[in-house]
């Protein structure tokens, strides 16, 4: 007898995407903690840290500080960590990826024609998202230096005079950083990228 013939390109990336999605599915902890999920990422707000025109250059963009953890650091405890925690912070860094940055840069890329072009692990910070912390290693606090450097005094007070705004920030946050590269997407490409998905999803 023939061998079956073997599935085709789109059939094996979908059952691997149907498979990724148990999986994640069986890490989260029962209905409770996937109903945590979801409301955290229902009220979850998407910011850009300000920005300093006075101390900025045609080749330095400066940005304030943001507060909470680099999804770096949560793929540190997806690596690192013992199997109750990694699965957690794995939960947590799906949900993100999946329902919040993957459609941030879809509208980015189709709908404004500007996108952030450096979206690595760690040029996104999230605040504020419960539950996660808990799976966190303690962060390091640093020892008070007696003298700020050059840096601190250019855009310390980001620390130093962001009070009121930070006490006005939601409190479920994900930071968007380092917006030194961007891109310019044309209307006609723009159409081609949005004529290819939709030709995607009509294929069976």
């Amino acid at each position: 007898d023939a061998a079956p013939p073997r599935p085709g390109l789109l059939t094996r990336v979908a059952r691997r995407a149907f498979a990724g999605r148990a999986l994640a599915e069986s890490m989260a902890e029962g209905e409770d903690h996937v109903a945590r999920l979801r409301s955290a990422l229902s009220r979850l707000k998407v910011r850009v840290p300000e920005v300093y025109p006075d101390i900025c250059s045609p080749h330095v963009l400066a940005m304030g500080l943001a507060d909470g953890r680099s999804l770096k650091e949560v793929l540190d405890v997806i690596a690192n960590s013992p199997k109750d925690k990694a699965e957690k912070a794995a939960a947590w860094f799906s949900a993100l990826l999946l329902f919040v940055i993957v459609p941030l840069w879809g509208k980015m890329l189709l709908v404004m024609g500007c996108c952030h072009a450096d979206p690595h692990p760690g040029n996104f910070k999230v605040d504020g998202i419960p539950g996660l912390e808990e799976v966190m290693p303690e962060p390091h606090v640093a020892e008070p230096a007696q003298r700020r450097g050059l840096l601190s005094r250019l855009v310390g007070r980001g620390r130093d005079e962001a009070g009121p705004m930070q006490s006005a920030l939601a409190p479920l946050t994900l930071w968007v950083l380092d917006w030194g590269s961007c891109v310019d997407v044309e209307d006609g490409m723009r159409r081609t990228l949005c004529s290819l998905l939709v030709n995607l999803s009509r294929l069976r």
